[in-house]
C-alpha cells in the first residue's frame, strides 16, 4: 500500500517476484481521486517445473544417477540434472518455452540409447518426461563335443565388432579368447551392433566343426548365446594275435597311412608302432578320413 500520493494518474509496473512466479512486465494506469483509496490487482503466473523420470526398458525399474542436460530453444544450457533412487530428476521454476532434454551419462550397466526429447512448458504447468534404457547386452559362446553334448575346455575364438552405423562393414577385433571349464566364454557390458565370432583352434584332442564362423546382431536388453561343436578325434587300435594258439603277439611293426579322406594308394606316413606284450599298439588323435594299416617287416 503506498499513500500520502497527490491524487492524478499513476502508472504501475512489476520489477521483481518471487522465485517460482513469472514477472508481470505490463504496465498498468491508475488513477487516485481525493479522499478515496484506489486498488490495482496484478496476478503473477507460477513457473513451470520439469519432471524427469528414468527406467528399464524391459524392467520398468528406476535408474539412479543418470545425468539429463536441459538446452533452450536457441541451444544454450540451462541445467543438468541427475535421477535420483527413484529414478526422478526435477528442474524448477522455468520459464515458458521450448526445451530440449538430452541424456549426458547414463550408468552402467546400461546403454545411453534413450533420444534427446523437445518438450513445450507452458506457464502454472508442470510437465513430466519419461526415459527409458535397455542394459548392454551380452554375448555367451558354448563350445561341446558334437558327439556328447559335454563342454570342452581349451578352444580358442576370436571377436570381431561392427557398429550399428557403420558405413564400411569394418570390423574391429575384441580379441582372443578360450573356452573355460565350463566350455563358455563370456563377453558383458557390450555395445550393440553386429559380432562375428570365428574358431581359430580346437581344443587337445577335437577338429572344427564348420561352420567355424557366425555372425549376430545384439541389440540393447538382448543376450545372444552361440554354440560351436568339435569333432572328438579318432583312434585306431590293433591287436595282433598267434592264429593257432590265441596268444597276444608283442614286437610287431605296423605302420599307419593317411590317405587325406580317399581311397587310394600312397597317402602321408602317420608313423610306425610296434605291438606291447599284450598284442596291442594304439595311434589316437587322428583325423577323420581313410587310412591304411600296413604290417612292416
Amino acid at each position: 500500500m503506498i499513500s500520502d500520493l497527490e491524487p492524478g494518474v499513476y502508472s504501475v509496473k512489476e520489477t521483481a517476484t518471487t522465485s517460482n512466479h513469472i514477472i508481470d512486465i505490463r504496465e498498468y494506469h491508475v488513477e487516485l481521486f481525493p479522499g478515496k483509496t484506489s486498488e490495482i490487482t496484478i496476478e503473477n503466473q507460477k513457473r513451470p517445473n520439469l519432471i524427469v523420470y528414468k527406467h528399464d526398458a524391459d524392467t520398468g525399474a528406476p535408474i539412479s544417477d543418470t545425468v539429463f542436460l536441459v538446452k533452450a530453444a536457441d541451444g544454450h544450457s540451462v541445467d543438468e540434472i541427475k535421477t535420483d533412487a527413484n529414478g526422478r530428476a526435477e528442474l524448477k521454476n522455468l520459464l515458458p518455452g521450448v526445451y530440449e532434454v538430452s541424456e549426458k551419462t547414463v550408468p552402467a550397466p546400461w546403454l545411453q540409447d534413450a533420444p534427446a526429447q523437445m518438450v513445450t512448458l507452458y506457464p502454472n504447468r508442470d510437465h513430466t518426461l519419461y526415459f527409458k534404457n535397455h542394459k548392454k547386452p551380452t554375448l555367451t559362446v558354448n563350445k561341446v563335443d558334437s558327439v556328447t553334448g559335454s563342454p570342452i575346455k581349451g578352444a580358442k575364438f576370436e571377436v570381431w565388432y561392427s557398429s550399428n552405423n557403420t558405413t564400411t562393414g569394418e570390423l574391429n577385433s575384441l580379441g582372443t579368447y578360450f573356452s573355460d571349464a565350463n566350455g563358455q566364454f563370456k563377453l558383458e557390458l557390450l555395445r550393440d551392433g553386429w559380432y562375428r565370432v570365428t574358431e581359430l583352434e580346437p581344443a587337445a584332442g577335437f577338429t572344427i566343426k564348420e561352420p567355424a564362423t557366425q555372425e549376430v546382431y545384439i541389440k540393447g536388453g538382448e543376450n545372444k548365446v552361440l554354440t560351436f561343436e568339435n569333432v572328438p578325434l579318432n583312434a585306431i587300435a590293433v591287436e595282433k594275435y598267434d592264429s593257432v594258439t590265441g596268444e597276444a603277439l608283442p614286437g610287431c611293426t605296423f605302420q599307419l597311412r593317411y590317405l587325406a579322406g580317399a581311397s587310394g594308394t600312397g597317402g602321408n606316413v602317420i608313423g610306425t608302432k610296434v605291438t606291447g606284450k599284450n598284442g596291442t599298439a594304439l595311434w589316437t588323435g587322428l583325423k577323420p578320413g581313410t587310412y591304411i594299416l600296413e604290417v612292416r617287416p
